[in-house]
């Protein structure tokens, strides 16, 4: 952590690095992006899409 002074207050109103508030923020955007990937592969349905649109399903009894 930073450290700071500030003599008219007794304390660090605001404490923490900025570098070390950067280096967070860049692995918790590595998560979310690695957490929607995963949610998208996961949900994904690997099955072909069947074409179901009336026409072709007459087509298909025919």
């Amino acid at each position: 952590m930073a450290d700071t002074s500030f003599p008219h207050l007794g304390w660090n109103p605001a404490p923490g690095s900025p570098a070390e508030i950067a280096a967070l923020r860049s692995k918790l955007t590595a998560s979310a992006s690695a957490l929607g990937t995963a949610y998208r592969l996961v949900d994904a349905d690997p099955r072909p899409q069947a074409d179901v649109r009336p026409s072709r399903l007459l087509e298909a009894l025919l």
